[in-house]
């Protein structure tokens, strides 16, 4: 992690077949370099840290593609990434079918400019509150400082009120007001199991 090692640098452990946790967290990969890294080299991964790199869309429909055959993957970390808000199709493809994914960060990851925070980035929510729909076993899920806003409460509130297992919820600095919080406030009364709560 935090090694500046490029794709060239880190593909060789990624292709370790006997490899169930990979954290691949600042160590300077991109769009291109994602996509050179290809599928990993184990199908038994379980934890999958690719934060603090720089992969824009193309990264991220390049993990989305890499890690469709990792169907052990209980963690996902995908924080700090620069996605821009085109990047909601990509997300959604990872997310698909991942009913056993317990803990989802992308806290600081849907980067947009003040121009277009309210139209783009609320159909990259939509795209991605689509796709949360079908991971109700999530225990962790981070979003803080994405700023999506009201609207983008308002597409969380649904697949929220079906993930009764949350223990750590993080929707901070997204400008969520008192309309925001009120959207998502029903799914939090669901939430027997929560300990931490960020808001």
């Amino acid at each position: 992690a935090r090694n500046k090692l490029g794709a060239e640098g880190v593909s060789a452990g990624w292709q370790l077949a006997s490899l169930t946790s990979i954290d691949l967290s600042g160590v300077g990969l991109d769009g291109a370099g994602m996509e050179l890294m290809g599928a990993p080299g184990s199908e038994k991964l379980t934890s999958v840290d690719l934060s603090m790199n720089s992969l824009g869309t193309e990264g991220a429909a390049a993990a989305a593609r890499a890690l469709r055959g990792c169907r052990s993957l209980t963690a996902i970390d995908l924080s700090s990434n620069n996605l821009p808000s085109s990047s909601g199709e990509a997300l959604a493809a990872l997310l698909a079918d991942r009913q056993g994914l317990r803990e989802l960060r992308l806290g600081h990851s849907l980067l947009h400019t003040s121009a277009e925070r309210n139209q783009l980035n609320r159909a990259s929510m939509k795209r991605l509150a689509a796709a949360l729909g079908g991971t109700p076993d999530l225990s962790v899920l981070e979003l803080g400082a994405n700023h999506f806003g009201v609207a983008g409460a308002r597409l969380l509130a649904a697949p929220l009120q079906r993930m009764t297992a949350l223990t750590r919820l993080d929707l901070s600095d997204n400008h969520l007001e008192a309309e925001g919080a009120a959207a998502v406030a029903g799914a939090l009364g669901r939430m027997d199991k929560m300990t931490q709560l960020d808001l």
